[in-house]
Order: C-alpha cells, then structure tokens, then sequence
C-alpha cells in the first residue's frame, strides 16, 4: 500500500518556488573504495608498466519506479548525476527546494552500496595542475559539477502551445530562441549553437509525460494500477492548468564563475535571482 499525500496536496495550488531536478556532484577520498561491479579498468604508463591510476564503469543503482541516478567511482573519486527528485517517485512534477535535501537522497544511495558520503566543504586549497605551471582550487568536501534549476507555470488550459510560442519571439541573455519541432519545447542558444554555461528551456510538461513516463508506468504496473491512475491524475492536472516548466542547466564553467562549487561554502540563495529574471 503506498499514497502519494504529499503530492497530490500540492496539487491545490501550482508551486510558484524554485526546486532542482539534477545535480552532479563528486568528492575524493584517501581511503581504498570497494568495487561495485565485477569489473574495473587500469591505465597503465606503458613504458613503466606503472599503474596510473583506477576507474570502474558506472553502475547504475536502480530505484523503484524504474527510477536511477549514477554512480562512477575513479581512483579515490565519487561521482554521482541524476535526478535526486525523481528518485522512488513516479514523477517528478514537483521537487527538492535545497541543495542539502538532494544530496541527502544520494547520501542515503551511497551509503546502502557501502560507500562513504558526501560531507560539506569547509575549506578550500590550491592544488598546482600536474604538466602545467597553473594552480586549481578544490576543496576538503563535496564539489558540484552540474545542477538544474527549475518552477512549473500555469497558463491556462489549451494555452500552452501559443504560450511557447509567444516565448519563441524573446532573446535571453544574448541568446537566440529556438522552437522545436513539435511545438512544445523551446530552448536558447548562441550563435554557435551550444550553452557553454547555461542551457534555458521551457516545455510543455504534460507532453513530456506523455512522451517518457506514461507507457514506461504501463508497462511496468498496468493501465489499471494505482500508479498508471495516480501518473493520469498528474497528467490531467498539468493539461487543465496549462503547465509549463521553465529550466535552465547550469553548467560547471557557470558554476566555477559564481563560486557556486563548493557544497558548505556556497550562496544557493543567489541562483533565486537568476531565475526569476529567467521567468
């Protein structure tokens, strides 16, 4: 027996405050990490026969709900990239409001494969660059590398196409709207093409489930299930309010920009700004 209570009573008002939907982060370790897999790969100096150093292939923890986040261990290093909000849950049309809460959902996943989790910085150090003369700064915690932020809007039922649409005559920050194809996803690129430091878009959210979730929720559980009828109350919501789902990808050069890196030592508050100047 499950319920999905928390859900389903924000469903009374469309949640008008910003929340992630992905976060990459990693933090190194001094203690030997246990393998996860049954396989691991060495790079090898060929001259010497020296072991370089030690990576295994991702492994993929599986949640319920075919819901999974990453997990790449490289020499003393721990990756992990998903989407902490959408983890166990059907859907994902609301989310975690904090930094803390989403690596507390991937503490708990590195902790049940035996792994150590991620701690918050409290310091930062300059370490000089092997092969060159340059200094990085790293830090004695947990290092983001990608986060997405994200809000729902409501326009109204049957206005969501012309809504995208009418958002597909507006530059943002010297970037040029692109419409999809089908009309219901919207992005903004330069020039070239590409978002070396921030990925805006909007789509229809209620395509978006159709497109991915839907059948993949059928499949598993049954078009008579409770969760293929819970996953239609979702839907039906975001047809009759119109929802559209502003997002924008905020890539590692961004982040090292805006000393937003370090979890412990970084101002997440400032990234409101940001995106309310995107909506």
């Amino acid at each position: 027996m499950f319920t999905y209570l928390h859900q389903v009573n924000l469903f009374t008002d469309l949640q008008v405050s910003m929340f992630y939907d992905w976060l990459t982060i990693y933090q190194d370790h001094d203690e030997k990490l246990p393998y996860l897999g049954d396989r691991r790969e060495l790079v090898i100096d060929v001259e010497t026969g020296e072991t370089l150093t030690e990576r295994q292939p991702a492994f993929k923890h599986e949640g319920s709900f075919s819901t999974s986040v990453s997990i790449r261990i490289s020499g003393g290093r721990i990756t992990v990239k998903g989407n902490p909000s959408r983890i166990n849950r059907i859907d994902n049309l609301f989310g975690y409001q904090s930094i803390d809460e989403c690596v507390a959902v991937y503490n708990r996943i590195l902790l049940s494969n035996g792994l150590p989790p991620f701690t918050k910085c409290t310091k930062t150090y300059q370490l000089l660059n092997v092969g060159s003369d340059k200094y990085i700064t790293t830090s004695n915690g947990a290092t983001i590398q990608e986060l997405h932020i994200t809000t729902n809007k409501s326009v109204g039922e049957g206005n969501v196409s012309d809504y995208i649409r009418g958002l597909s005559t507006q530059r943002y920050r010297n970037s040029i709207p692109r419409l999809h194809s089908n009309g219901c996803t919207l992005d903004w690129l330069s020039k070239k093409g590409n978002a070396s430091l921030i990925y805006p878009s909007v789509y229809d959210k209620a395509n978006e489930l159709q497109l991915h979730q839907m059948e993949k929720i059928k499949r598993l559980h049954g078009e008579q299930s409770p969760e293929y009828k819970y996953l239609q109350s979702v839907l039906d919501y975001c047809v009759e309010n119109g929802v559209v789902r502003f997002e924008q990808k905020l890539k590692s050069r961004f982040l090292i920009r805006n000393d937003l890196r370090f979890w412990g030592l970084s101002d997440y508050t400032k990234l409101n700004n940001l995106h309310n100047e995107f909506l």
